[in-house]
């Protein structure tokens, strides 16, 4: 879907019998009108989706639809259905009304996550948002001092210009070879471990690669 000014909306109810089992890429860009991407019942019938690309969606509040929060929540609590097993790519880019990707989503529903692409977006605080942190914690059977490991197959993460972002997942801890690019992220601090980096490497001004954990990443950055 490109430039579509007047699109509010990508799938409507209802859709009990909307059938989307080979959709392997989802593209928008230039939407500005468009409030959210998904409702639950979609979600449910994406079992291929491989890459995930939202561009220039200027009033874009929600990834899922937000009027379907109980809906939602029940697929998250309760469900044993791993509702993106194929997705490798997420792209997010200038979609300045977005406070957070997935809301009330856990990150087990993406295990084939390769690469995660966040850019140009201001309003951006995370990409797995909770009601309740605690709840998290006991869901994946963690204590609050202690970190799991998320995301086993992300290689590449691509931070770029997002002022407020803070962090990617409560409690969540990076594999050590996951490559980083991070430019003007000022509030981002990443959890701190007893991994040192491999290599960081000056691309342009202020603009950095990074093999492996980012340890002092703020200093590193000044």
């Amino acid at each position: 879907m490109l430039d579509l000014p007047q699109l509010k909306f990508i799938w409507k109810s209802p859709t009990n019998f909307l059938s989307l089992q080979l959709l392997q890429l989802i593209y928008v860009d230039g939407c500005p009108k468009l409030k959210s991407i998904f409702s639950p019942t979609i979600i449910r019938s994406l079992p291929v989706l491989r890459q995930l690309e939202i561009l220039n969606c200027e009033e874009l509040e929600h990834i899922f639809d937000s009027g379907d929060a109980q809906e939602l929540k029940s697929l998250f609590t309760c469900s044993q259905q791993v509702c993106f097993p194929k997705l490798e790519q997420i792209k997010v880019q200038t979609c300045n009304l977005l406070k957070f990707l997935f809301h009330n989503f856990e990150a087990g529903h993406f295990p084939s996550l390769r690469i995660l692409e966040i850019l140009q977006c201001s309003q951006i605080e995370k990409c797995f948002s909770f009601e309740s942190e605690a709840d998290i914690d006991g869901k994946v059977g963690r204590d609050k001092d202690s970190k799991q490991v998320l995301l086993q197959n992300l290689r590449n993460i691509i931070l770029i210009h997002l002022p407020n972002f803070k962090e990617i997942h409560h409690g969540f801890q990076l594999k050590d070879d996951v490559y980083w690019t991070i430019k003007d992220c000022p509030e981002y601090s990443p959890i701190m471990g007893n991994i040192l980096i491999i290599s960081c490497l000056t691309f342009s001004h202020n603009y950095y690669f990074c093999f492996g954990q980012p340890q002092l990443l703020n200093s590193i950055l000044l």
